[in-house]
């Protein structure tokens, strides 16, 4: 999923909850159906909050996953100009999965 952040230098809370089902198994492989929502709460620079944020949602498929190859989750951002205190500070992440 893709989202657009602010054009300005900003430090803001964000949250991102994915949720992905396996619709399919095999022993060789299986299929997820991701949903995702992205937010971004409204801010200025220096951090100061407005009344107005950013938010995405995305749906997809995710087909021919190996289940016997170990896979990792990535979490990662981008900049247009790269600089010493670009940062994305995770404050917490909930991984679990059920039966």
């Amino acid at each position: 999923m893709a989202a657009t952040a602010p054009v300005a230098a900003v430090t803001a809370p964000w949250h991102l909850e994915v949720l992905a089902t396996c619709t399919a198994f095999t022993t060789s492989a299986y299929t997820l159906q991701v949903n995702s929502r992205w937010v971004m709460e409204g801010s200025v620079a220096g951090g100061a909050a407005v009344a107005t944020g950013l938010s995405a949602g995305g749906a997809g498929t995710i087909a021919s996953l190996d289940p016997r190859i170990t896979l990792y989750i990535e979490l990662f951002g981008t900049w247009s100009a790269s600089a010493a205190g670009n940062t994305t500070t995770l404050q917490q992440m909930l991984l679990f999965g059920l039966d």
